[in-house]
């Protein structure tokens, strides 16, 4: 569950940032050690998991990157803003 959602939404959703709390709720609260769900093998999706983490984390440095080098950025937000009201 948590993988799909991680991997076929965006990074900056709401329901991505759900599945990686759930993900972190669970390992902390259910698979942790002395805990009924506890198995110190990682499942199949472990590394696809944190694959999509990666990917996310990359996503995020990439759009920093570009809205620094884009140095209308700024202009645009406050044209849009001054056009809403």
């Amino acid at each position: 569950m948590v993988f799909n959602c991680l991997t076929f939404n965006h990074p900056s959703t709401d329901l991505w940032k759900r599945a990686k709390k759930f993900h972190s709720n669970c390992l902390a609260n259910v698979f942790s050690e002395g805990m009924v769900g506890y198995d110190p093998t990682p499942s199949k999706y472990a590394e696809k998991v944190e694959e999509q983490y990666r990917k996310a984390r990359e996503f995020v440095e990439q759009e920093l990157e570009r809205t620094r080098k884009d140095e209308t950025a700024e202009k645009k937000v406050s044209e849009r803003r001054a056009a809403s009201t």
